[in-house]
Protein backbone atom coordinates (compact mmCIF):
# COMPACT_ATOMS: atom_id res chain seq x y z
CA UNK A 1 0.00 0.00 0.00
CA UNK A 2 1.42 3.22 -0.28
CA UNK A 3 1.43 6.24 1.92
CA UNK A 4 -1.86 6.83 2.49
CA UNK A 5 -3.49 10.54 2.60
CA UNK A 6 -5.07 10.50 6.16
CA UNK A 7 -6.67 13.23 7.88
CA UNK A 8 -6.53 13.84 11.48
CA UNK A 9 -10.19 15.26 13.29
CA UNK A 10 -11.91 15.83 16.66
CA UNK A 11 -14.52 12.48 17.38
CA UNK A 12 -18.06 13.59 17.16
CA UNK A 13 -21.40 11.76 18.12
CA UNK A 14 -21.92 10.44 14.99
CA UNK A 15 -18.50 8.93 15.16
CA UNK A 16 -19.45 6.57 18.32
CA UNK A 17 -19.89 3.91 16.13
CA UNK A 18 -16.33 4.13 14.74
CA UNK A 19 -14.90 4.93 18.09
CA UNK A 20 -16.20 1.72 19.42
CA UNK A 21 -15.48 -0.61 16.60
CA UNK A 22 -11.68 0.85 16.88
CA UNK A 23 -11.78 0.42 20.49
CA UNK A 24 -13.22 -3.27 20.50
CA UNK A 25 -10.47 -3.78 17.45
CA UNK A 26 -7.89 -2.79 20.17
CA UNK A 27 -8.99 -5.04 22.60
CA UNK A 28 -9.20 -8.15 20.25
CA UNK A 29 -6.03 -7.65 19.15
CA UNK A 30 -3.67 -7.14 22.73
CA UNK A 31 -6.08 -10.33 23.68
CA UNK A 32 -8.60 -8.68 25.89
CA UNK A 33 -12.12 -8.54 24.14
CA UNK A 34 -13.61 -10.44 27.03
CA UNK A 35 -13.16 -7.12 29.23
CA UNK A 36 -14.30 -4.88 26.94
CA UNK A 37 -18.03 -4.56 28.25
CA UNK A 38 -18.56 -0.59 26.90
CA UNK A 39 -20.84 -0.08 24.02
CA UNK A 40 -21.66 2.94 21.86
CA UNK A 41 -24.12 4.00 24.42
CA UNK A 42 -21.71 4.29 27.20
CA UNK A 43 -19.56 6.25 25.00
CA UNK A 44 -22.33 8.75 24.43
CA UNK A 45 -23.63 9.60 27.44
CA UNK A 46 -19.51 9.84 29.12
CA UNK A 47 -17.76 11.54 25.78
CA UNK A 48 -20.61 13.40 23.94
CA UNK A 49 -22.51 15.58 26.94
CA UNK A 50 -22.15 18.73 28.07
CA UNK A 51 -19.11 17.79 30.16
CA UNK A 52 -17.57 15.23 28.72
CA UNK A 53 -14.92 12.90 29.86
CA UNK A 54 -12.59 12.49 27.41
CA UNK A 55 -11.92 13.26 23.77
CA UNK A 56 -11.69 11.64 20.73
CA UNK A 57 -9.32 12.27 17.71
CA UNK A 58 -9.99 9.81 14.48
CA UNK A 59 -7.49 9.37 11.58
CA UNK A 60 -9.74 8.92 8.58
CA UNK A 61 -8.53 7.51 5.10
CA UNK A 62 -11.53 8.18 2.32
CA UNK A 63 -13.90 9.28 4.86
CA UNK A 64 -13.46 5.96 6.75
CA UNK A 65 -11.59 6.02 10.75
CA UNK A 66 -8.93 3.45 10.65
CA UNK A 67 -7.51 5.28 13.81
CA UNK A 68 -8.16 6.56 17.34
CA UNK A 69 -6.80 8.64 20.25
CA UNK A 70 -8.94 8.74 23.58
CA UNK A 71 -7.56 11.07 26.23
CA UNK A 72 -8.22 13.01 29.23
CA UNK A 73 -6.95 15.75 30.96
CA UNK A 74 -5.08 15.11 34.18
CA UNK A 75 -3.54 17.33 37.00
CA UNK A 76 0.50 16.83 38.48
CA UNK A 77 0.09 18.24 42.01
CA UNK A 78 4.33 17.28 41.60
CA UNK A 79 4.68 19.32 38.58
CA UNK A 80 2.15 21.81 39.44
CA UNK A 81 0.28 21.45 35.72
CA UNK A 82 -2.32 19.79 33.63
CA UNK A 83 -1.15 17.10 31.36
CA UNK A 84 -2.99 14.34 29.23
CA UNK A 85 -3.76 10.65 29.84
CA UNK A 86 -4.11 8.51 26.41
CA UNK A 87 -6.50 5.72 27.49
CA UNK A 88 -6.13 3.81 23.69
CA UNK A 89 -3.84 4.82 20.79
CA UNK A 90 -4.95 2.27 17.39
CA UNK A 91 -4.48 2.13 14.13
CA UNK A 92 -5.46 -0.49 12.11
CA UNK A 93 -3.01 -2.86 10.80
CA UNK A 94 -2.70 -2.61 7.49
CA UNK A 95 -2.31 1.51 8.05
CA UNK A 96 0.79 1.04 10.56
CA UNK A 97 3.88 2.17 9.60
CA UNK A 98 2.84 5.39 8.01
CA UNK A 99 3.39 7.19 11.43
CA UNK A 100 -0.52 7.91 11.91
CA UNK A 101 -0.37 6.69 15.33
CA UNK A 102 2.72 9.68 16.12
CA UNK A 103 -0.06 12.15 13.59
CA UNK A 104 -2.78 11.62 16.48
CA UNK A 105 -0.07 11.94 19.25
CA UNK A 106 1.32 14.99 17.73
CA UNK A 107 -2.13 16.51 16.79
CA UNK A 108 -3.30 15.53 20.47
CA UNK A 109 -0.57 17.73 22.00
CA UNK A 110 -1.52 20.30 19.37
CA UNK A 111 -4.78 20.87 19.73
CA UNK A 112 -4.66 21.07 23.42
CA UNK A 113 -1.70 23.60 23.25
CA UNK A 114 -3.95 26.40 25.35
CA UNK A 115 -4.29 24.35 27.79
CA UNK A 116 -0.31 24.47 29.06
CA UNK A 117 0.05 21.17 29.37
CA UNK A 118 3.66 19.88 30.67
CA UNK A 119 3.07 15.88 30.01
CA UNK A 120 1.43 13.10 28.15
CA UNK A 121 0.88 9.84 30.02
CA UNK A 122 -0.30 6.29 28.79
CA UNK A 123 -0.06 3.01 30.03
CA UNK A 124 1.04 -0.12 28.12
CA UNK A 125 0.68 -4.00 28.26
CA UNK A 126 3.68 -5.90 29.43
CA UNK A 127 2.88 -8.14 26.63
CA UNK A 128 2.62 -5.78 23.98
CA UNK A 129 6.44 -4.78 22.54
CA UNK A 130 5.37 -3.57 19.68
CA UNK A 131 3.71 -0.93 20.95
CA UNK A 132 6.05 -0.45 24.38
CA UNK A 133 8.95 0.52 21.02
CA UNK A 134 6.87 2.58 19.48
CA UNK A 135 6.14 4.79 22.38
CA UNK A 136 9.84 4.63 23.52
CA UNK A 137 11.11 5.76 19.80
CA UNK A 138 9.17 8.62 19.77
CA UNK A 139 10.52 9.68 23.25
CA UNK A 140 8.23 8.35 25.74
CA UNK A 141 9.91 6.52 28.93
CA UNK A 142 8.91 3.87 31.21
CA UNK A 143 8.42 4.65 34.47
CA UNK A 144 9.76 1.84 36.62
CA UNK A 145 9.38 3.22 39.73
CA UNK A 146 5.83 3.74 39.49
CA UNK A 147 2.77 0.80 39.35
CA UNK A 148 -0.90 1.56 38.13
CA UNK A 149 -3.34 -0.29 40.78
CA UNK A 150 -6.85 -0.56 40.16
CA UNK A 151 -9.94 -1.05 42.23
CA UNK A 152 -13.27 -2.50 40.75
CA UNK A 153 -16.71 -1.30 41.64
CA UNK A 154 -17.36 -4.31 43.44
CA UNK A 155 -14.37 -3.48 45.42
CA UNK A 156 -15.39 0.28 45.38
CA UNK A 157 -18.84 -0.83 46.71
CA UNK A 158 -17.28 -3.10 49.39
CA UNK A 159 -15.00 0.53 50.67
CA UNK A 160 -17.83 2.92 50.43
CA UNK A 161 -21.03 1.63 51.29
CA UNK A 162 -22.38 2.23 47.63
CA UNK A 163 -21.25 4.22 44.70
CA UNK A 164 -23.70 5.17 42.07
Amino acid sequence: MKHPNVTIQPGNKNDVDDIHRLLAALAKETGFQDKMISTPTNLIKFGFSSTPLFETLLAKHNNNSIGLCLYFFTFSSWLGSPGIYIQDLFVEEKYRKFGIGEQLLIKTAQLNEAEEITHIRLTVDENNKKAQDFYRKIGFQYQSKERTLHIKKEKLIKLTGKIS
